[in-house]
């Protein structure tokens, strides 16, 4: 719903931010209507193969691989560098890892945390066709 109260919404949000984006509603903050179109939320099984979801630019995926298996961790974080884009964003939470991933994205040290960007797609050539 995009609502937030008073101590969630000081969380990092400098007031600039929280005027420009933000309308107070219910003893509380709603988010504008704009950006609330912008975003779709939806229930996923992770284990499951994905849905459509064309690509994303940033992935928020914290504190849930590290209930997984790691065969299952590395199946997720695959499916997620397959929706993700090149130029893109993940954030995972600081006891996970990408286990065996590390071609397919780089980590980025930034403040106390870490984030992960997509290592470009390498061309595989089709076994039928020589490669060029």
């Amino acid at each position: 719903s995009g609502w937030y109260d008073d101590t969630e919404i000081q969380r990092g949000l400098s007031p600039e931010l929280r005027e420009k984006y933000f309308s107070r509603a219910d003893q509380g903050w709603q988010i504008h209507e704009s950006l609330r179109r912008l975003i779709q939320f939806r229930r996923l099984n992770l284990l499951q193969p994905l849905p459509d979801l064309g690509t994303m630019d940033i992935v928020f995926c914290r504190n849930v691989a590290l209930y997984f298996s790691h065969e299952q961790q590395k199946a997720l974080f695959r499916k997620i560098r397959r929706v993700i884009a090149d130029d893109g964003y993940l954030f995972i939470g600081a006891a996970e890892f990408l286990l065996d991933l590390n071609r397919e994205f780089n980590a980025f040290a930034h403040c106390r945390g870490t984030y992960y960007r997509p290592l470009p797609a390498v061309a595989v050539p089709h076994p039928s066709r020589p490669a060029t």
